[in-house]
């Protein structure tokens, strides 16, 4: 049964930058990488991993994640049109981007699956970049973590999120439905991408026991509730044409 998909990016006033920047939390990610609190429900996630940011503009914001200290690895249909000023924001930092490089054969047009772009700021972010996983292959039946700053159940976003006391990034576990050069299809295991969450990290455990990069979040279901029951898209990482466009835009990313 087909399901209306919606793009993940949400509108939000200049209010993210001074809502996100003073909130507290941060810190390295724990043992079970925040997966308590449901993208769209659940417990608090007090520790999150501090590479993944929020990527604004005047127009709307998306989840994005720090691939080098400078260098954010988001999705292509959060840029905004040319020459709109972003900003990419963690706890405690923010930033103006100087660049923004979208995949050459991304198009706006239905889902693309080069939805992919890495944004770029002037100066180096107080974080530990993630690494691009390239040590396993993503597969069907495999459970990923998901990250995202998006809506939650209540539709409340990250800024009403960290007025009421709240932590303002989200995570959830993800099976994998199904993998193609296109996509990392995923369903909810407790939770479920919602607007907002554009570009975060779907993140697969290594053969190191490290976690990398494997897809970044492109649509989702247009119900935005624990367990929805339909599929998500993600853009695959590890597809040639999308790997090989993120080591260019950002030669330090590293692989794990």
């Amino acid at each position: 049964m087909a399901t209306k998909r919606f793009r993940c990016a949400v509108l939000l006033s200049g209010a993210i930058v001074s809502g996100v920047v003073g909130c507290s939390g941060g810190g390295g990610s724990n043992d079970d990488a925040c997966t308590t609190l449901r993208i769209a429900g659940g417990q608090e996630c007090s520790e999150p991993p501090p590479a993944v940011a929020i990527v604004a503009s005047k127009t709307g914001y998306c989840s994005g994640t720090f691939i080098t200290s400078r260098d954010v690895l988001t999705a292509a249909h959060c840029i905004p049109a040319s020459g709109q000023e972003m900003a990419v924001v963690i706890s405690g930092f923010s930033a103006k981007t100087t660049k923004a490089r979208k995949h050459p054969l991304y198009s706006s047009f239905g889902f693309s699956p080069y939805d992919v772009a890495v944004v770029t700021i002037g100066e180096d972010a107080p974080v530990s970049p993630v690494p691009v996983e390239a040590s396993v292959d993503v597969k069907e039946g495999d459970t990923v973590v998901l990250y995202g700053f998006g809506l939650d159940q209540d539709g409340q976003d990250v800024v009403q999120r960290v007025k009421a006391g709240g932590e303002a990034l989200k995570a959830t576990h993800l099976d994998v439905h199904g993998v193609s050069s296109n996509s990392v299809e995923t369903v909810s295991a407790g939770g479920d991408s919602c607007s907002g969450d554009s570009g975060g990290p779907l993140l697969l455990k290594g053969s190191n026991g490290q976690y990398g990069i494997v897809a970044v979040v492109r649509a989702g279901p247009n119900i935005c509730e624990a367990d929805s029951g339909y599929p998500s898209d993600n853009t695959n990482l590890q597809f040639d044409s999308v790997r090989e466009f993120v080591l260019d835009a950002a030669p330090r990313a590293q692989l794990n």
